[in-house]
């Protein structure tokens, strides 16, 4: 440490009042625990702005990290849903289709979390007219044997997809739901 000549810029003892190249009346500096004690409070500063900066930078980081997370997590768009996205998009070029006299596959739909969705209409039954227990009996079986043996189901097997069937009835009410999953039709 030294007292710098604010008129010829050379530098001089903290005690010495007069500059001793120049002779200039040196300004007066506090003692050395006076500026021990500042340069302390100083570098407690710094220190502290120091100590923020990892905070700063782990806070940013962690802004990054959970806003990819949270964009991975909301466009879960893997590739079969992407694929199932694609053979639904090309089933429903043909759709509406008449299944058998009764039935009717309006569209399919694929839903995320590898889940392909059939959606069907009654078109001459009601709700009202259709007995579930003996629809449950003939088409659950019949939907099943046709996921376990049909070849062109057999990627969507090996990828172990969610089957939904949904049935409405001839005026677009509700009736039933069949889902089958892989441990299901395995």
């Amino acid at each position: 440490m030294s007292n710098i000549c604010t008129n010829c810029d050379t530098a001089n003892s903290l005690d010495a009042k007069f500059c001793k190249s120049c002779g200039y009346s040196l300004p007066k500096q506090n003692s050395v625990k006076e500026v021990i004690h500042t340069e302390t409070e100083t570098d407690k500063k710094v220190i502290k702005k120091k100590s923020n900066i990892p905070a700063v930078i782990g806070s940013v980081v962690g802004f990054f990290a959970m806003y990819f997370l949270v964009q991975s997590f909301f466009n879960n768009d893997n590739s079969i849903d992407k694929e199932m996205k694609a053979i639904a998009d090309e089933l429903n070029k043909t759709c509406p289709v008449q299944v058998d006299e009764y039935t009717v596959l309006e569209n399919t739909v694929a839903l995320p979390g590898k889940v392909f969705q059939y959606n069907y209409k009654l078109i001459s039954l009601d709700k009202s007219e259709v007995n579930l227990d003996t629809v449950r009996k003939y088409v659950y079986p019949g939907i099943l044997e046709n996921i376990k043996t049909n070849p062109s189901m057999e990627p969507q097997r090996k990828r172990d997809v969610t089957f939904k069937y949904c049935y409405k009835d001839k005026n677009g009410a509700f009736v039933d739901q069949y889902v089958v999953k892989p441990n299901d039709y395995k």
